[in-house]
């Protein structure tokens, strides 16, 4: 079961990267920039870069929410199957009964991914944004105050990041268990 997870995150992967790839080497090619860049920046090896690939951000804001909301979909989907196999007391080896028990545990999967992802985001907002954003605005030295502000403000979110992943997947855990608790008490409200 888990080689078919990681095959079908592969592939999802694979529908950013490879486009991406193909636009990296049309810009590159087969020419001498990068021993250009070597010797420090030089704007026409930037000039030439940046009109071959003008198409870059409409890629990659188009292909990354495809992206994510396929994978924040196809996380809840294969997690209940992942849970559930874990959480039994007999092991469940079957692909059917894996689907099936993706199926029964997606949509309390599917919210806890919902409720995590959104806590994720604000709390991004408040540790990390404001503070640098502000650290930024100060009148003095506001380079090195917005470096400092962004180091420890970005060590304290991926801590924290780490943390609430942790929450989700014992609140996912608790639901795999047959707890027969709602998604709102297993995360802890």
């Amino acid at each position: 079961m888990i080689l078919i997870t990681w095959f079908i995150y592969f592939l999802l992967s694979a529908i950013f990267v490879l486009p991406l790839k193909a636009m990296i080497v049309s810009a590159f090619g087969k020419s001498m920039i990068t021993e250009r860049l070597n010797n420090g920046i030089d704007s026409d090896v930037l000039t030439d870069i940046l009109n071959n690939i003008k198409g870059l951000p409409r890629m990659l804001f188009s292909g990354l929410f495809i992206l994510l909301l396929a994978g924040i979909i196809l996380n809840a989907f294969i997690s209940g199957g992942l849970f559930s196999s874990v959480s039994s007391k007999t092991p469940k080896t079957s692909v059917k009964e894996f689907f099936a028990d993706s199926a029964v545990y997606f949509w309390k999967y599917f919210g806890i991914t919902l409720i995590m992802s959104l806590i994720i985001l604000f709390a991004g907002l408040f540790i990390f944004v404001l503070p640098v954003s502000l650290a930024i605005d100060s009148g003095n030295t506001p380079d090195k105050n917005a470096f400092i502000t962004a180091y420890f403000t970005g060590g304290f979110y991926f801590i924290l990041i780490g943390f609430l992943i942790l929450v989700a997947d014992y609140a996912r855990a608790i639901i795999a268990s047959g707890s027969g608790k709602s998604m709102f008490n297993a995360i802890g409200f």
